[in-house]
């Protein structure tokens, strides 16, 4: 976790519980050959407060 500012830990935490709840099929993802991913939206107030990017470039950094 090395750079995650533990004001990430909230999202950080959520996403791995989402990832590792048995509907969301993880093991599918990760065993297929098809080359797919994951793809996290945050929302909400908390990206807000930790300033993540979330209109022109936001799959990009901050610059």
């Amino acid at each position: 976790m090395a750079g995650c500012r533990p004001e990430y830990m909230p999202v950080v935490l959520a996403v791995v519980r989402a990832l590792c709840d048995t509907a969301y099929g993880l093991h599918g993802v990760s065993a297929s050959t098809g080359g797919s991913a994951p793809f996290i939206v945050v929302n909400g107030p908390i990206r807000n407060a930790i300033g993540m990017n979330a209109t022109h470039n936001a799959l990009a950094n901050a610059s």
